[in-house]
């Protein structure tokens, strides 16, 4: 795949991608709530002590929380993704590498 451009490995990817993605979040979004009544309150009581005890400090944590996970997974297909600066910048710009490697 060395030699692929960009494009291309996009192409053979969105196939496969894109179809898994939407029939994911169908499954996730279409899918019943199948907790019990007391598992029910149990949470709503956690919910209302939590959500009284700071609001925004519970939201900033949720961010946090967040802004870590989408940094770890940054970080952990950097290597997977085989990119270099030169590459980078095509990506966010829209020039064409002349040649690469």
């Amino acid at each position: 795949m060395d030699s692929m451009e960009m494009h291309a490995v996009f192409g053979i990817l969105i196939p496969f991608v894109v179809p898994r993605a939407g029939i994911l979040a169908f499954l996730l979004l279409m899918e019943n709530g199948r907790l019990k009544p007391w598992i029910l309150e149990d949470q709503k009581v956690w919910m209302d002590h939590y959500a009284k005890k700071d609001l925004i400090r519970t939201t900033r944590g949720g961010l946090l929380s967040g802004a870590l996970w989408i940094a770890a997974i940054a970080l952990a297909s950097w290597p997977a993704l085989n990119l270099d600066s030169s590459m980078l910048s095509c990506l966010f710009t829209g020039h064409r590498l002349a040649a690469h490697r």
